[in-house]
């Protein structure tokens, strides 16, 4: 993320606190045209580290649970309860992203998702895919989607006019194109409806450590969270998708420990190959708008008790009120120590009459 100019989707957690309405609109519409929003110092490093900590001895305890994940030789989700250093972690994220997760999935929003996902020394690269995309039926069933009187039709006009001019000999071929670009047309205008009617759904990654690019970190393409992209790649092989890919701007979250990388989940993305001697470590919360039904594909990788438990508005307040108690308990622990200073002082009462002469 060494860019010499930021782009419009890279921020710091200071920067949104500061944000008025309309910075945070202009922001809000960065993230939603990229899919994509990296937020700077999200989580503080101890916080980080003690989440970390945590995640590592459930592990080694033998009691973790985890859920399937892509390319899984030596990757691995586990599932977590939101206590502790990563009940804090979470807080941080609603104190730091809330605001710009609220103007995407809205206040009421489910936490449907809490894990772990960690990637060892020799994990192999994930294939690009999104979290949430379209329904097979989707594709299927786009010629009963819409019209098809668009602009394709006076192309496909001037098309059949240029075949009779050249006596018909690409009258075939041309067929076959327009035919190929009123599905893609269906096919585009089915998906956008679909999305349309699908509830939003972004995803924190939390580097709880720092992530070096030897270490493999997630790799996002920036707007090919729009429908046109999911029409494009859903039916390509590994090699074709990846070819595809390879010619539109990607960016490797190469992150710093703390920061926070928001994610639309129709993002096209992918974990690299750990070639490090360290084990790569997020933590990963998703949140779940309850405008529109749930988006196909996801694991929803959540314990199964914690459903419908935890709202992006409930962590907010609780993080607020936190942050409120210990601005109340500095300022108590500030006034005792000027108390016991005053106290303790041969010339405490000084002060009180230096303005006599």
């Amino acid at each position: 993320m060494s860019e010499a100019t930021p782009p419009p989707w890279l921020v710091s957690a200071k920067a949104i606190r500061q944000c008025d309405p309309t910075a945070l609109a202009e922001l809000s519409g960065a993230f939603s045209e990229a899919g994509v929003l990296v937020v700077r110092a999200a989580c503080a490093p101890a916080v980080c580290a003690a989440c970390l900590d945590a995640v590592n001895q459930r592990k080694a305890s033998g009691s973790a649970v985890y859920t399937p994940i892509h390319e899984p030789a030596l990757r691995e989700e586990q599932l977590l309860e939101p206590l502790g250093a990563v009940r804090r972690a979470l807080l941080a994220v609603a104190a730091s992203c809330g605001a710009v997760l609220s103007q995407r999935v809205g206040p009421d929003a489910e936490l449907c998702e809490l894990s772990a996902i960690t990637s060892e020394p020799g994990a192999a690269p994930q294939r690009q895919h999104a979290d949430t995309t379209l329904e097979p039926w989707v594709l299927e069933d786009g010629s009963d989607a819409s019209d098809t009187s668009d602009a394709s039709d006076t192309s496909d006009a001037s098309e059949e006019a240029e075949d009779r001019s050249n006596g018909g000999a690409d009258e075939q071929a041309s067929a076959g194109r327009r035919a190929a670009r009123r599905r893609g047309t269906r096919d585009r205008r089915a998906a956008e409806m679909y999305f349309e009617a699908v509830a939003p759904m972004v995803t924190a990654f939390v580097a709880l450590r720092d992530i070096s690019v030897a270490m493999g970190p997630t790799r996002v393409w920036p707007g090919t969270h729009a429908a046109a992209w999911h029409c494009r790649l859903l039916n390509l092989d590994a090699a074709a998708t990846s070819e595809a890919l390879r010619l539109r701007r990607s960016f490797d979250c190469d992150v710093r420990q703390g920061d926070c990388v928001l994610m639309d989940s129709r993002l096209w993305h992918c974990g690299g190959a750990n070639q490090s001697d360290a084990r790569r470590t997020l933590l990963v919360a998703s949140f779940l708008s309850r405008d529109g039904h749930p988006p196909y594909g996801s694991t929803y990788s959540l314990l199964e008790h914690l459903t419908g438990q935890l709202t992006l508005g409930g962590l907010m307040r609780e993080a607020e009120a936190e942050a409120e108690a210990d601005v109340g308990a500095a300022a108590g622990v500030g006034a005792k120590r000027v108390a016991c200073e005053e106290r303790d002082s041969p010339v405490k009462r000084v002060h009180l009459v230096s303005n006599e002469v």
